[in-house]
């Protein structure tokens, strides 16, 4: 059984609103930001091959992000970006599933960036 914990405190969540007002492309640069920051922690701390990808899986009308910290045991850092869902079964998710979903998201990107 994996285990999930929050990214780092020191690490600041993405903000919606900026000086009261939201602004869509700054919310996304800040999310950029923030995912970024959060795998350099998992690479520069953690541990395996797989440390410092993110897997996402589909939630809702989102996604439920995660960045693998381990695979060997499995830990996982949530992202708390968006509406910051949560996948009900990522504690019992194995290396082997993390690795096919990383796979599956890579070649969902490769996909998209042929279309344009």
């Amino acid at each position: 059984m994996g285990k999930i914990y929050s990214a780092p405190k020191e690490i600041a969540e993405p903000e919606f609103h900026v000086n009261g007002e939201f602004n869509m492309d700054a919310y996304n640069e800040d999310t950029e930001r923030y995912r970024k920051e959060v795998a350099d922690y998992a690479k520069k701390y953690g541990k395996g091959k797989l440390a410092g990808k993110i897997v996402s899986f589909p939630i809702a009308d989102g996604s439920a992000s995660y960045v693998v910290f381990s695979s060997s045991p499995v830990q996982l850092l949530h992202l708390a970006d968006g509406d910051a869902y949560q996948f009900p079964y990522a504690n019992r998710l194995t290396a082997s599933d993390i690795k096919e979903r990383i796979g599956y998201d890579e070649a969902m990107v490769e996909i998209f960036r042929k279309c344009k």
